[in-house]
């Protein structure tokens, strides 16, 4: 068996435990989101909402590091250099401790300042938010400490540990939420509290697992003048293109609190909770094929790795075109079923940003390619400047007096523009095939966008509002659509790959379907 054939295996397999592990996380955020709006109600559901966008908007100092980490960790894997791991390790821990005081400091006084002058929250709840706030801080605080670990862990290619730390995760923080109406504190302080013991004990399971199992880990004095330079540098170039991110995000969610009160915080909260789930399933390839790609290119083996980022491109944008039919065609019918009280504007909400994931995934596969050689400062200027731009127009849009789900039109049609231009970017960075880039990936996924958002129209027009009619019109769609990219979208040699990894893992019955 070919090196390539047992990667390949290992891809196939991490990708399924992290499949089954998705169909867990699903079942247990959607029926947590269910129990916990009604437990604490639209408003103080919509202050949770909001108190974790004021912590959150910081929180890219920490999801940059873990993916800077793990880039370092997989390019030396690559290298074969051993002694070079330890030394990545033990530098991210020390600039982790640098961060985790900046971000005390930064999000004290911003956050702070935000809920005591600027958001929409009524006095009676003043203590409650400020209370959830602390305690949300020393949970994001724990985990930014501890991401090295997690950087090791998916580096590493552990991903049934990962999965099994997500599950449990989020099994705790729904136990959580049933106890809600047997205690007799204040709901929100008390959900507040239980999320950050429950944050606690995973990083603690997680550190002790990296410790027992990963060479690296054990923690060294050690410094590498260099080395600190080179991570500080990448992540420094992340964090830009991350804390725009972030603040736009989070700073969207602060405009509907302003113009629209924790009502329509409520609605958005719902929104991504849906998106949430749907997107944790694009990240699911991103996170299996991240380590690939990087170690490739350490490689210099360029022609594996282009290789590999378009069939995880298209297999994404597929994937997630699957999972977007249903609830789009259905929307209003899976909102009641699941929450029995829907938040005024949250269908509407949803259905844009189930259109926006779409074009996100395209989006997340190319941000791995960029990772992957490190070169990296044209592109996350491009995204400060894309990502910010929603922001300013959100903005204008809520003082017209636009309708509140406008602001997800904008973030969508920028970030269309976006991943055009960080495609010419990646041509001159990582020497992408534009060419070929749009043949093989652009191309048949919009087709299959045209076919989603065509199918749509139709079905809202034309067919009474029945669950049942509408979800079997949509796994025809489903299956339109993959018989479609399966057999057009992936080219002859894509297909032949996959069915030989599919014929010598454990998931050979699926090898049949592929010709």
């Amino acid at each position: 068996m070919t090196q390539n054939t047992k990667q390949g295996e290992v891809l196939v397999k991490n990708t399924a435990v992290m499949y089954i592990r998705m169909a867990l996380l699903t079942i247990i955020y959607f029926y947590t989101s269910r129990v916990l709006l009604k437990a604490l109600g639209e408003d103080d559901f919509g202050l949770f909402s909001l108190v974790g966008s004021v912590v959150a908007m910081f929180e890219s100092i920490k999801v940059l590091f873990t993916a800077s980490t793990q880039r370092f960790l997989n390019y030396e894997m690559g290298k074969g250099n051993a002694q070079k791991l330890s030394s990545v390790f033990n530098t991210s821990i020390t600039i982790n401790l640098i961060i985790g005081v900046v971000f005390i400091i930064l999000v004290e006084i911003v956050g702070l300042w935000f809920l005591n002058c600027k958001a929409n929250i009524e006095t009676s709840r003043m203590f409650a938010a400020g209370f959830v706030f602390q305690f949300s801080l020393l949970a994001t605080v724990i985990s930014i400490i501890t991401t090295p670990y997690d950087a090791c862990v998916i580096a590493h290619e552990k991903m049934g540990f990962y999965a099994l730390m997500t599950i449990i995760d989020g099994a705790l923080k729904l136990l959580a939420v049933l106890i809600l109406p047997f205690i007799a504190v204040d709901s929100l302080i008390f959900y507040g509290v239980a999320v950050f013991c429950v944050t606690l004990l995973i990083r603690i399971l997680t550190v002790m697992y990296c410790r027992k199992h990963f060479v690296e880990c054990k923690l060294k004095k050690t410094y590498d003048r260099s080395l600190l330079r080179q991570m500080t540098s990448f992540a420094g170039w992340r964090f830009l293109g991350n804390a725009s991110f972030t603040v736009t995000q989070n700073g969207l969610n602060m405009l509907l609190n302003v113009f629209g009160g924790t009502a329509v915080n409520a609605a958005r909260g719902v929104a991504y909770q849906l998106k949430s789930a749907v997107t944790m399933f694009l990240n699911n390839i991103s996170v299996v094929v991240n380590p690939y790609i990087t170690r490739s290119y350490a490689k210099d083996d360029k022609t594996n790795m282009f290789k590999v980022f378009f069939l995880a491109s298209k297999s994404v944008f597929v994937l997630d075109a699957l999972l977007v039919v249903p609830l789009l065609f259905a929307t209003n019918e899976i909102l009641n079923l699941w929450l029995g009280y829907v938040p005024r504007y949250s269908a509407v909400f949803v259905q844009i940003l189930l259109l926006n994931t779409l074009v996100n995934s395209l989006h997340q596969q190319l941000d791995v390619v960029f990772m992957a050689t490190g070169k990296i400062k044209i592109y996350n200027i491009c995204e400060c400047i894309f990502w910010l731009l929603p922001l300013l127009l959100s903005y204008v849009s809520l003082r017209l007096s636009l309708p509140y789900h406008y602001i997800f039109i904008i973030l969508m049609v920028v970030e269309m523009i976006d991943v055009l231009v960080i495609t010419m970017i990646a041509k001159r960075i990582a020497d992408l095939n534009v060419k070929q880039y749009f043949k093989s990936v652009i191309v048949p996924c919009i087709v299959v966008a045209i076919v989603i958002i065509a199918s749509w129209f139709m079905v809202e027009s034309a067919v009474e509002k029945t669950f049942v009619l509408r979800i079997l019109l949509a796994c025809v769609v489903d299956v339109l659509l993959l018989a479609y990219m399966v057999y057009i979208g992936f080219s002859k040699t894509e297909r032949m790959d996959l069915k030989n990894v599919l014929s010598n893992g454990k998931l050979s019955f699926l090898a049949k379907f592929i010709r």
